[in-house]
């Protein structure tokens, strides 16, 4: 066989991942402090309960913080295992403005989520 036909035959060991993608290596997935993070419905896992920090945990201690870090907070993770830092979404953000709106200024509804 001479070279010409082996070059015209461009044979490839190796899956083109333009034509077979489920082939390709996968992208790398998104990175962040929160990504995967622990939400509040967690605890109903085995796997997982939410720890107050000591500085929180008791009823003379800022109550607003202890409300937040139980029912808003995402809680990070390390190597797997919750890390006791809490963080806030928008979605958590809005979540709260709605319930102090609500319970404080007593609108429901379309006004409140308008004034929020």
């Amino acid at each position: 066989m001479s070279d010409d036909v082996n070059e015209s035959l461009n044979v490839q060991f190796r899956p083109d991942p333009v034509k077979s993608p489920w082939s390709a290596t996968p992208a790398a997935g998104p990175t962040g402090k929160i990504v995967g993070a622990y939400t509040k419905n967690d605890h109903l896992t085995e796997y997982y309960d939410r720890v107050v920090p000591t500085n929180f945990a008791s009823s003379t201690d800022d109550l607003l913080m202890r409300s937040l870090i139980i029912n808003y907070a995402l809680e990070g993770k390390t190597d797997g295992a919750p890390n006791q830092h809490f963080y806030l979404t928008k979605n958590g953000i809005q979540s709260i403005s709605r319930e102090i709106v609500g319970t404080h200024f007593g609108w429901t509804g379309a006004k409140r989520d308008d004034y929020v």
